[in-house]
């Protein structure tokens, strides 16, 4: 059995879900078409006799010897699929939507149909009705019609490839045309085909021309299925029971226990669709439609005739609906063959298939309808034949005898017919006339002697034309014999034959199973040499690689270094920058603060050398007033610092940044212990002002921080401590530079 596709592998942009079916010729998927998100049937080509699929999905031939005929079957696979896509907007024919190739194959994407298969429907009475049966066939017909317009028969039309939709619809599935070519090219393939629904010429490579009588045989056996609940018999036995001279072993659908519950015509229709011979089948669904559906146009049914030797039926056909003849065939008709060609040349008119069975003339020879018209003429001969002998030959004056001219049907070899008129009797009234010159009597004896000698000029020819027929009939019969005696010998012989390919070919197919081991073997090995090579490059290119990114790798990093070096200078280069304009602004500041300190002593000293002339209490409320603005000032940068250290303990680096001045250092500190701490225990010490210079400092120290965990953790003394410090400017202390 061919190794199956796993599911979810991709398939252009169709993802294989899971398997509907196989057979000996390939594999069809449910999957999914992943740009529309619908689900389609996906048939895979893969003749299993002569492909097979390797460990990465690709399909090859088994053999040497098998690749042309897998490459032609792949061919007549697309080639079939290209030609069904044209019937999408047919719904009682399988749905093409695309085919591609992949994996060395083909897949054919189709509609994927929701419902039950014929064969189960068939399980309740509704379906087994004539009314329902006729619909769904009616409508398979009319798809099946348009593809026997492009040469391609089915030759795998059964119940179980009849799917009914949900909403009732029937539509044929699992076309055969490409397997079947296939099978026929090959003596090695297995021919697939159902048993009991396939013709003989399907079955024998030498049985004759396949054709749409090949689908009507099908068709027939499908509904003998339907209304028998059982499959007829199979076309092998019945051709062994032809050469036998033995009774056809299938019943005929009139003679079937249930037949009274259908018509005569159905049941005609499903008889003249089985017959053996492909020549006396209906020749197109157009001919075996008229015979199966019932008429449209109001005219009466044909009445059916059993006939005492199991033939078919003779149908008499009404007015209305004259018999067929080949004749009425367009010109055009094309003979469709067991191979599809590329130009079918045109079939005459009056065409048949050959018969399957040598000697079995079928409907060949004399025309039904001329040999209607010979048995009419010659009954009425010998009928009047009897009555002369009865006669004695003669007529009384008193009762003249009716002339016996016969009646002469349409195409009688005889070529008379009747004038509408018998001659007159004598009229009692004329028995008083007078009597009838010589002149009138010579004229009616010869007349009479004219009538007899056409009458015995009739017998002879109808009794030679008997005579003649006896002889026909029993040379023919014993061609027949003969022919199936030859038939029955060749039959021998090609079955001995066939035993002697078969062990021949069991032979050669040990020796190339032995070969194709070896060969395997050795491809297994070379490989595996092939395999290890690969790896080794693999491995000595993976090699190379590694250095090279190794390399990369440490240029990268120099690289970084590079710059993370250029980094750390200019940034410490800014901040030398950033130190000395800081440390010129403060001295800038600090000479202006002595200055104007200068200043605002000199005052000071000036008002209390005043004081002490106008006033000598007025001193010591001046020192008494300086120490209360030195205490003010020791206030407010407590104040500040205060609200330093509480923003730090908080991590509250929007205040920091809002009102105090940190270094780079100190800031990068605090913002990576309060990543990692969720509270710092500060304390401050060592404060100190300096009110003349306006300047106060002071430290923060960390004592112990505490983790999310709630672990406590002691700091470093190498970063434990934050000196801050403030000056005064304008009247007014500034942000804390910490």
């Amino acid at each position: 059995m061919a190794e199956q596709l796993k599911k979810g592998s991709k398939l252009l942009w169709y993802r294989i879900e899971s398997v509907l079916g196989r057979g000996g010729f390939g594999i069809t998927y449910l999957a999914t078409d992943t740009n529309l998100q619908t689900k389609v049937a996906i048939k895979e080509y893969l003749p299993a006799d002569i492909a097979e699929r390797k460990l990465d999905s690709y399909v090859i031939p088994k053999t040497g010897t098998d690749g042309e005929l897998y490459r032609w079957g792949l061919t007549r696979f697309i080639e079939e699929a290209r030609t069904l896509a044209k019937f999408k907007n047919n719904i009682n024919i399988v749905r093409v939507h695309s085919v591609f190739e992949e994996n060395n194959t083909a897949y054919m994407v189709m509609e994927y149909e929701q419902g039950n298969d014929l064969e189960l429907m068939l399980r309740t009475p509704q379906y087994q009705s004539e009314k329902r049966l006729t619909e769904i066939f009616d409508a398979i017909m009319s798809g099946l019609e348009q593809v026997h317009a492009h040469n391609i028969i089915h030759r795998d039309i059964k119940p179980s490839n009849i799917y009914i939709r949900e909403d009732g619809s029937p539509v044929l599935l699992d076309f055969g045309s490409a397997r079947q070519h296939i099978a026929g090219k090959s003596q090695n393939m297995t021919r697939i085909m159902t048993k009991g629904y396939a013709p003989y010429e399907q079955m024998d490579e030498n049985g004759g021309d396949q054709g749409p009588w090949t689908d009507i045989y099908a068709i027939g056996a499908s509904l003998y299925y339907a209304i028998a609940r059982k499959v007829p018999a199979d076309s092998f036995s019945r051709f062994t029971r032809v050469i036998q001279k033995q009774p056809d072993p299938l019943i005929p659908a009139r003679d079937l226990p249930n037949a009274a519950e259908y018509s005569a015509r159905f049941l005609n229709a499903i008889d003249q669709a089985l017959k053996f011979d492909a020549a006396d089948r209906p020749q197109s669904i157009a001919e075996f439609r008229a015979l199966l559906l019932p008429d449209k146009t109001g005219a009466p049914e044909a009445t059916v005739i059993a006939t005492p030797d199991a033939e078919a039926p003779t149908v008499l056909a009404s007015a209305a609906q004259p018999l067929y003849s080949p004749a009425s065939e367009p010109a055009d008709k094309t003979r469709y063959s067991g191979v599809d060609q590329a130009t079918p040349a045109p079939i005459q008119a009056s065409s048949k298939p050959t018969s399957s069975v040598p000697g079995h003339t079928g409907s060949g020879g004399l025309g039904k309808g001329l040999i209607a018209g010979i048995a009419a003429a010659v009954l009425v001969l010998l009928a009047g034949g009897l009555f002369l002998l009865n006669s004695g030959g003669s007529q009384t004056d008193a009762e003249p005898a009716r002339a016996m001219t016969p009646v002469a049907t349409a195409g009688s070899p005889f070529g008379t017919e009747t004038q509408g008129a018998e001659p007159a009797q004598a009229d009692p009234r004329d028995a008083g006339a007078p009597p009838a010159t010589d002149q009138t009597r010579r004229q009616a004896e010869l007349e009479k002697v004219e009538d007899e000698r056409q009458q015995a000029e009739q017998q002879r020819f109808a009794q030679q034309q008997k005579e003649q027929e006896q002889v026909e009939r029993k040379q023919r019969e014993e061609q027949r014999l003969a022919e199936l005696k030859r038939i029955e010998q060749q039959e021998q012989q090609r079955l001995a034959q066939l035993q002697k390919e078969e062990e021949e070919a069991e032979r050669k197919q040990l020796e190339e199973q032995r070969l194709a081991e070896l060969k395997r073997l050795e491809q297994e090995e070379q490989q595996r040499l092939t395999q290890l090579q690969k790896e080794e490059a693999e491995a000595e290119t993976k090699r190379l690689e590694e250095q090279r990114l190794a390399e990369l790798k440490r240029i990268e990093q120099e690289e970084k270094q590079r710059l993370t070096q250029l980094q750390k200078e200019e940034e410490e280069a800014a901040r030398k920058a950033e130190a000395a304009r800081l440390e010129e602004q403060q001295r800038l500041a600090a000479e202006r603060k002595q200055a104007e300190e200068k200043q605002r002593l000199a005052l000071l000293e000036k008002q209390k050398a005043a004081a002490k002339k106008t006033n000598p209490v007025s001193s010591a409320m001046l020192q008494e007033r300086k120490l209360q603005d030195q205490e003010s000032d020791i206030q407010s940068v407590s104040r500040l610092f205060n609200d330093l250290k509480v923003s730090l303990s908080n991590c509250d680096t929007q205040t920091l940044s809002r009102h105090s001045k940190a270094r780079k250092t100190s800031l990068a500190l605090v913002q990576s212990l309060c990543k990692e701490y969720s509270k710092m225990d500060l304390s401050i010490s060592n404060f100190q002002s300096n009110p003349k210079r306006g300047v106060a400092s002071a430290n923060i120290k960390i004592r112990r921080l505490t983790s999310n965990s709630g672990d406590t953790v002691l700091p470093s003394k190498s970063w434990d401590t934050l000196p801050v410090k403030t000056v005064k400017a304008d009247g007014y202390w500034d942000f804390v530079e910490w």
